[in-house]
């Protein structure tokens, strides 16, 4: 029962750890599958345990973003604050946002790193990936039948560690840079006169 206990205890601190990591971290879905071929844990519990840690770790990892947000400049600063208030205001931003981030396998961690710099509101961002990323992690967990012939550490490695893997993560981790050089307020007020 103990070794049970440290077995989920160790796959939580896992997920949380892969989450709190602003880039080059291995895919959640791929830590869930190692711990269900390589653990005694069951589905539900896996499920449950990754889902908490991953929301937990986005929200930790926003929050430490937003302490950040006070050394940047001030020009900065408002700038990130009107571009959160633009897609708090228009919906349809928000959505496509959210759905691109919360169902597909992109890494949700720049999405969190510019919400927490903006100060934007966590809730609906943290409700749309829970949602999302419980449907893919699901289909992921209870889905790994067809995965035992392929090697998941392999498959985790190379998803950190290829050329393709670390310029998109360099990519998304620089497009923080210049989107938060953009006048987001000039748009705001065309969304507030129209």
């Amino acid at each position: 029962m103990v070794v049970e206990g440290l077995i989920y205890l160790l796959i939580f601190g896992a997920v949380l750890v892969t989450n709190l990591l602003p880039a080059f971290a291995p895919p959640t879905w791929a830590l869930l599958v190692y711990f269900r071929f390589h653990t005694s844990a069951n589905s539900w519990s896996l499920l449950a345990l990754g889902l908490g840690a991953a929301v937990l770790g986005r929200y930790l990892l926003a929050k430490s973003f937003a302490a950040l947000g006070p050394r940047l400049s001030q020009r900065t600063q408002d700038n990130l604050h009107s571009a959160a208030a633009l897609v708090e205001q228009r919906r349809s931003v928000g959505v496509m946002t959210l759905v691109l981030f919360a169902l597909t396998p992109i890494s949700s961690a720049q999405l969190f790193e510019a919400a927490g710099l903006a100060r934007a509101k966590l809730r609906p961002l943290l409700l749309a990936f829970t949602i999302g990323r419980g449907i893919s992690y699901a289909g992921y967990i209870f889905g790994t039948g067809a995965l035992k012939n392929v090697g998941i550490t392999k498959t985790i490695l190379e998803g950190v560690t290829s050329p393709w893997a670390i310029g998109v993560q360099i990519l998304l981790i620089g497009s923080l840079v210049p989107l938060s050089r953009i006048n987001w307020h000039r748009f705001l007020k065309k969304e507030q006169s129209a």
